[in-house]
């Protein structure tokens, strides 16, 4: 209910980029899990952690539905889906069997830095599709 509440104010202020908010705060949590000392520090944390996983997930969702057009969307919806699932059964499969070797508190950690990594290589992404479609369009 939080995470509903958060997205239509976030989705208001900052336009698409609210998707990026979320992945911040999930990464966030990700990497306070950890530290926490005490139960209501964890249970705080989780929070956090259990605010950003469907606020990227629905403002996933929302940047399809915004930037792709209508005709290609059940295409690209369907294909991004199946990147997420087998990317989650991969980390899945990775975490149980090294979860003996490593522990939870590395584990969360090494999401978090997935998620970071995953922030940056989408704003990268970004900006080069953005200076290469001005360029194009430069050229006409």
């Amino acid at each position: 209910m939080s995470t509903g509440a958060m997205l239509s104010f976030l989705r208001t202020k900052f336009n698409l980029k609210h998707s990026y908010i979320f992945m911040l705060i999930f990464a966030v949590g990700c990497f306070l899990i950890p530290s926490s000392t005490s139960f209501a520090m964890y249970i705080g944390f989780q929070t956090t952690h259990g605010v950003g996983n469907p606020g990227n997930r629905i403002s996933r969702n929302t940047v399809i539905m915004n930037m792709v057009p209508k005709e290609y969307s059940g295409r690209f919806n369907t294909g991004v889906q199946i990147l997420s699932d087998i990317t989650r059964l991969l980390l899945l499969l990775i975490f149980t069997i090294s979860i003996e070797f490593l522990g939870p508190t590395l584990l969360l950690t090494i999401t978090g830095v997935i998620m970071l990594v995953a922030i940056i290589l989408s704003l990268a992404l970004y900006r080069f599709n953005h200076n290469v479609s001005n360029f194009f369009k430069n050229l006409n």
